[in-house]
Protein backbone atom coordinates (compact mmCIF):
# COMPACT_ATOMS: atom_id res chain seq x y z
CA UNK A 1 0.00 0.00 0.00
CA UNK A 2 2.32 2.71 -1.27
CA UNK A 3 -0.18 5.28 -2.55
CA UNK A 4 -1.59 6.60 0.73
CA UNK A 5 -5.05 7.08 -0.81
CA UNK A 6 -7.97 5.88 1.23
CA UNK A 7 -11.52 5.84 -0.09
CA UNK A 8 -14.10 6.59 2.59
CA UNK A 9 -17.78 7.25 2.11
CA UNK A 10 -20.27 8.81 4.51
CA UNK A 11 -23.76 7.33 4.79
CA UNK A 12 -26.33 9.13 2.61
CA UNK A 13 -28.50 10.04 5.60
CA UNK A 14 -25.53 11.75 7.28
CA UNK A 15 -24.77 13.81 4.17
CA UNK A 16 -28.43 14.86 3.84
CA UNK A 17 -28.50 15.89 7.51
CA UNK A 18 -25.40 18.06 7.03
CA UNK A 19 -26.99 19.70 3.96
CA UNK A 20 -30.15 20.42 5.94
CA UNK A 21 -28.16 21.95 8.82
CA UNK A 22 -26.32 24.14 6.32
CA UNK A 23 -29.61 25.39 4.87
CA UNK A 24 -30.98 26.14 8.36
CA UNK A 25 -27.79 28.05 9.21
CA UNK A 26 -28.06 30.08 6.00
CA UNK A 27 -31.74 30.87 6.66
CA UNK A 28 -30.93 32.11 10.17
CA UNK A 29 -28.17 34.30 8.74
CA UNK A 30 -30.45 35.84 6.10
CA UNK A 31 -33.24 36.55 8.61
CA UNK A 32 -30.79 38.02 11.14
CA UNK A 33 -29.21 40.27 8.54
CA UNK A 34 -32.62 41.40 7.25
CA UNK A 35 -33.77 42.26 10.78
CA UNK A 36 -30.55 44.16 11.49
CA UNK A 37 -29.10 41.88 14.15
CA UNK A 38 -25.75 41.53 12.41
CA UNK A 39 -23.30 44.41 12.81
CA UNK A 40 -19.70 44.73 11.77
CA UNK A 41 -17.28 45.23 14.65
CA UNK A 42 -15.76 48.66 14.81
CA UNK A 43 -11.99 48.99 14.55
CA UNK A 44 -12.23 51.08 17.71
CA UNK A 45 -13.89 48.21 19.57
CA UNK A 46 -11.48 46.10 21.53
CA UNK A 47 -11.87 43.33 24.10
CA UNK A 48 -10.73 45.69 26.85
CA UNK A 49 -12.53 48.84 25.70
CA UNK A 50 -16.07 49.78 24.82
CA UNK A 51 -17.68 50.57 21.52
CA UNK A 52 -17.18 54.21 20.56
CA UNK A 53 -19.80 54.26 17.79
CA UNK A 54 -21.58 51.70 15.63
CA UNK A 55 -20.08 51.08 12.21
CA UNK A 56 -22.67 51.41 9.43
CA UNK A 57 -23.14 48.68 6.88
CA UNK A 58 -21.26 49.23 3.64
CA UNK A 59 -24.54 49.26 1.67
CA UNK A 60 -25.63 52.53 3.29
CA UNK A 61 -24.13 55.57 1.64
CA UNK A 62 -25.11 59.18 1.19
CA UNK A 63 -27.51 60.03 -1.60
CA UNK A 64 -24.89 62.12 -3.38
CA UNK A 65 -23.35 61.65 -6.78
CA UNK A 66 -19.57 61.81 -7.07
CA UNK A 67 -19.92 65.17 -8.84
CA UNK A 68 -21.99 66.77 -6.08
CA UNK A 69 -19.70 65.32 -3.41
CA UNK A 70 -16.65 66.78 -5.20
CA UNK A 71 -18.39 70.18 -5.27
CA UNK A 72 -18.88 70.02 -1.47
CA UNK A 73 -15.23 69.27 -0.69
CA UNK A 74 -13.02 72.34 -1.01
CA UNK A 75 -9.79 72.34 -3.03
CA UNK A 76 -6.97 74.22 -1.31
CA UNK A 77 -3.22 74.58 -1.70
CA UNK A 78 -1.23 72.17 0.43
CA UNK A 79 0.89 74.96 1.87
CA UNK A 80 -2.21 76.42 3.56
CA UNK A 81 -2.53 73.21 5.55
CA UNK A 82 1.14 72.96 6.49
CA UNK A 83 1.01 75.71 9.09
CA UNK A 84 -1.87 74.09 10.92
CA UNK A 85 -0.27 70.66 10.75
CA UNK A 86 3.08 72.02 11.92
CA UNK A 87 1.49 73.10 15.18
CA UNK A 88 0.25 69.56 15.76
CA UNK A 89 3.28 67.59 14.67
CA UNK A 90 6.97 68.28 14.68
CA UNK A 91 8.91 67.36 11.53
CA UNK A 92 6.84 64.67 9.83
CA UNK A 93 6.55 63.95 6.11
CA UNK A 94 2.98 64.00 4.82
CA UNK A 95 2.02 61.41 2.23
CA UNK A 96 -1.16 60.85 0.21
CA UNK A 97 -2.18 57.34 1.26
CA UNK A 98 -3.93 56.71 -2.06
CA UNK A 99 -0.91 57.21 -4.36
CA UNK A 100 1.79 57.06 -1.62
CA UNK A 101 3.53 60.20 -2.92
CA UNK A 102 4.68 63.07 -0.72
CA UNK A 103 2.76 66.34 -0.74
CA UNK A 104 4.51 69.38 -2.15
CA UNK A 105 3.62 72.99 -1.33
CA UNK A 106 2.04 73.67 -4.73
CA UNK A 107 -0.06 70.48 -4.90
CA UNK A 108 -3.83 70.88 -4.81
CA UNK A 109 -5.39 68.71 -2.14
CA UNK A 110 -8.85 68.02 -0.77
CA UNK A 111 -9.25 68.21 2.99
CA UNK A 112 -12.12 66.14 4.35
CA UNK A 113 -14.51 67.95 6.65
CA UNK A 114 -15.29 65.00 8.95
CA UNK A 115 -11.77 63.82 9.76
CA UNK A 116 -9.43 66.56 8.44
CA UNK A 117 -7.38 64.08 6.38
CA UNK A 118 -6.06 65.39 3.06
CA UNK A 119 -5.39 63.71 -0.28
CA UNK A 120 -4.33 64.83 -3.75
CA UNK A 121 -7.40 66.13 -5.59
CA UNK A 122 -6.98 63.70 -8.50
CA UNK A 123 -6.43 60.76 -6.15
CA UNK A 124 -9.55 61.45 -4.08
CA UNK A 125 -11.60 62.17 -7.21
CA UNK A 126 -10.71 58.75 -8.65
CA UNK A 127 -11.47 57.20 -5.23
CA UNK A 128 -14.98 58.71 -5.34
CA UNK A 129 -15.46 57.82 -9.02
CA UNK A 130 -15.13 54.16 -7.99
CA UNK A 131 -18.15 54.61 -5.70
CA UNK A 132 -16.28 54.87 -2.43
CA UNK A 133 -17.91 57.17 0.13
CA UNK A 134 -15.51 56.92 3.06
CA UNK A 135 -12.09 58.33 3.91
CA UNK A 136 -9.31 56.06 2.58
CA UNK A 137 -7.47 56.43 5.88
CA UNK A 138 -10.05 56.25 8.69
CA UNK A 139 -13.24 55.16 6.85
CA UNK A 140 -15.39 58.04 8.15
CA UNK A 141 -17.88 59.42 5.63
CA UNK A 142 -16.42 61.94 3.20
CA UNK A 143 -19.21 64.43 3.84
CA UNK A 144 -21.26 64.96 6.98
CA UNK A 145 -24.54 65.18 5.08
Amino acid sequence: MASGFCYFSYPTLYVLLLDLLGLVRYAIFVVSKHLGFLFRRSDAESPTGGITRPVPHTETRPLLSPTSLKARLPVVKFESLVERWAAQEERREHVCVICMRSFEGSHEVRELSNCAHAFHTACLDSWMDEGRWTCPLCRSYLSSS
